[in-house]
């Protein structure tokens, strides 16, 4: 997982949910959280996980509010499902 916030003035802190389904709903898996200072770059980048989610659901990276118009924000995921042999 990956997550980055810049921009050009202070902003509030933007909280980042990994979901167990679509985007507001389903249980929260990961909480990352970053303060926007001016004209400057944070990010969180962890790897090395293995967060099991429902068979059949989806898996979504979210913010819990947009952004301040002054700023940017980029996430990244990977991941992989599982198969199970009968």
């Amino acid at each position: 997982i990956t997550c980055c916030l810049e921009g050009a003035a202070n902003a509030p802190a933007l909280i980042f949910q990994l979901r167990d389904s679509t985007t507001g709903a389903g249980n929260v898996l990961w909480t990352g959280k970053l303060c926007n200072v001016a004209n400057e770059s944070e990010s969180i980048q962890i790897g090395g996980l293995n967060i099991g989610g429902v068979k059949g659901q989806a898996v979504t990276l979210e913010t819990t509010a947009a952004p301040a118009a002054s700023s940017s924000v980029t996430v990244a995921m990977t991941g992989y499902t599982e198969r199970q042999v009968v």
